[in-house]
C-alpha cells in the first residue's frame, strides 16, 4: 500500500465521525478479562469477519474505558503486593526484636 497524502486523507475522512477519530480497533489491552470468548479487538463491529460473534450480544472488549480498567486492576495488584511487602516487613522486625532482645 503506498501511503500518498491524498490516501492518507481519504483515511481520514473515512474514520472522522462528529469531530472524533473513530476506528474499528481497539488496543488488546481493552480486552475484557471476563470473557469467556477470544479478544476481538480488530473490527469490533464487522460480525462477518468473526465465526458466530455478535457484536451487540457479546463484546469481548470492555464496557468502561480501557484506561479505568487498567488502572483499577493495576491498583489491585499494587495493593496486593504493599499489603504482602508490608507484613513481611512486620514480620522480620518483630523477629529481629525477639532475637536481638535476648
Amino acid at each position: 500500500m503506498v501511503f500518498t497524502p491524498k490516501a492518507i486523507l481519504d483515511f481520514a475522512y473515512r474514520h472522522i465521525h462528529n469531530g472524533e477519530f473513530i476506528t474499528e480497533s481497539v488496543p488488546f489491552s481493552c480486552c475484557s478479562v471476563k470473557s469467556f470468548r477470544p479478544c476481538i479487538s480488530n473490527f469490533v463491529h464487522d460480525s462477518k469477519r468473526h465465526f458466530e460473534y455478535d457484536p451487540k450480544k457479546e463484546m469481548t472488549i470492555n464496557r468502561d474505558s480501557c484506561a479505568d480498567v487498567t488502572s483499577r486492576y493495576m491498583r489491585s495488584v499494587i495493593n496486593s503486593v504493599g499489603r504482602f511487602c508490608i507484613g513481611v516487613f512486620v514480620i522480620s522486625v518483630s523477629k529481629a526484636k525477639i532475637y536481638l532482645s535476648s
